[in-house]
């Protein structure tokens, strides 16, 4: 078995095909570390003002003459702004504060005032004694932005938002903003690490939910499975900040090799779909499969060979494309991230654990295998049963996708039938640490067993149909 094996590996590496599917993947590892790279140079979403102010519009009303209109002082107010916005430095508490993204106070008072000095100096409005007071007022205003800390900011934020507590206005969301602030000053997270602000956005938005649903004793599964979902989140971003965890972006080697299968999936799968698809096929297309078949091994034996060669080649892909990012990644990111821990939450034993990066990778490594390992085996029954690469090669494309049609029916509808197709059991990501399948109440035990009757079904046809086959025509 071990020869025939190595026999089978031996073909495989020989084909000029195998060495260019190859190059292809690793192009696209290429393309993907650079992509990401790109989005790094522009990952700072909190410190942006607005897209763009349309300047050659604000240009074109002026040469019409219509800088009395309401739409002429409203784009000139917002250029205004945006030009005040970039004097402050990156990353700035002030640059938070006047984005119209963070629903912050400071920008609509700030637009106010602007919009009153454009009123006055288009002539749009006549009243002078309205101009010097936004003027005064604009003073004022930027006399206190370069005076305060972004300490003082958030704490004057939150007078606002218990101020308006008190009134009884919107408790869950004013609650969770209150608590947020909190975070910020216990933790000391300014606004310069998107990463971290995000986190706080993210415990916000969590909390806001969690309190809005306190005393809902009326809540469905779904319900109970997001508000568990957010409270496991909002424990590891406190775990994260008790314990220091450095962050690192998803634009980083670590954050691509955290999302290797969604990033990776499909060059995985076209390596170990080349090779399950054309290992029996094309013994009978060449007429190779006599030689082998006059071989003192059974016909059992032969088949079982190559269908473990496929199997290997499914870690041969893995192995191959991990150490391809691991060196292009190094190269654009460097190597430091992968030394941060990943956090997850254990539903099982709900408490926050951390991990080394490849401990977590070979967690979801094993959840994949099962999708892997069925897409392998539907490829290569379906190149032995009809004797056909191309089918083989293009059927199994198309299982794969149409899975994702199925699944995301499954997510829309309660189609209770669906429990019983495969490729809403076959990838066990959801279970890791405790988790549950998002699928109409599915488990872990029954995606097992469905996993087992459909591999069963395959590659028992495929053995007897093998062992059936009549070649003396081949």
């Amino acid at each position: 078995m071990i020869n025939l094996i190595r026999n089978e590996l031996y073909k495989i590496f020989h084909k000029k095909g195998i060495y260019i599917s190859l190059l292809v993947v690793t192009a696209f590892v290429f393309l993907t570390n650079f992509i990401y790279n790109l989005n790094l140079l522009n990952d700072d979403n909190t410190d942006k003002f607005i897209s763009y102010v349309d300047t050659a519009y604000l240009t074109e009303l002026e040469e019409e003459g219509n800088i009395k209109s309401d739409e002429y002082i409203s784009t000139k107010t917002d250029s205004l702004i945006s030009e005040y916005f970039n004097s402050f430095e990156k990353g700035s508490w002030q640059r938070y504060a006047l984005s119209p993204y963070n629903n912050s106070n400071y920008y609509n008072e700030l637009y106010n005032i602007y919009y009153r000095i454009v009123s006055y100096e288009v002539k749009y409005s006549k009243d002078e004694e309205e101009y010097e007071k936004a003027k005064k007022e604009k003073e004022s205003f930027e006399e206190k932005l370069k005076k305060m800390s972004w300490q003082d900011y958030v704490k004057e934020e939150k007078e606002e938002l218990e101020e308006s507590l008190k009134n009884n206005q919107d408790t869950a969301y004013l609650t969770s903003q209150i608590e947020g602030i909190d975070l910020r000053l216990k933790y000391n997270v300014d606004f310069s690490n998107n990463n971290r602000n995000q986190y706080i956005n993210t415990y916000v938005a969590n909390r806001s939910y969690i309190l809005g649903q306190e005393g809902n004793d009326k809540l469905d599964d779904d319900a109970k499975e997001e508000l568990e979902r957010a409270e496991a989140e909002n424990k590891e971003i406190i775990y994260r900040f008790e314990n220091n965890i450095k962050d690192y972006s998803s634009n980083s080697n670590n954050g691509i090799i955290e999302n290797f299968y969604n990033e990776y999936f499909l060059m995985i799968l076209i390596i170990i779909i080349i090779v399950s698809g054309s290992i029996v096929s094309e013994e009978f297309s060449k007429g190779t499969i006599k030689l082998l078949l006059v071989k003192p091994y059974s016909r059992t034996k032969i088949l079982l060979s190559k269908y473990i060669t496929s199997l290997l080649m499914i870690v041969f892909a893995i192995v191959f494309i991990l150490i391809a990012q691991l060196i292009i990644g190094g190269i654009f990111f460097g190597y430091d991230t992968l030394t941060i821990p990943k956090i997850v939450y254990n539903f099982s034993t709900k408490m926050v654990m951390e991990m080394n990066i490849f401990k977590y990778f070979l967690y979801t490594t094993i959840a994949v295998l099962p999708q892997f390992i069925l897409l392998t085996t539907l490829a290569f029954s379906l190149s032995t049963i009809f004797v056909s690469t191309s089918l083989a090669n293009t059927l199994t494309i198309i299982g794969s996708l149409a899975g994702d049609v199925i699944n995301a029916l499954a997510v829309s509808y309660e189609i209770n039938i669906l429990k019983l197709f495969v490729t809403l059991n076959w990838d066990f990501t959801p279970y890791l640490f405790g988790g549950k399948s998002p699928y109409l109440g599915i488990t872990l035990s029954h995606s097992i067993i469905v996993c087992i009757v459909y591999w069963l079904i395959m590659i028992v046809t495929t053995f007897i149909v093998f062992k059936r086959r009549n070649i003396k025509n081949v």
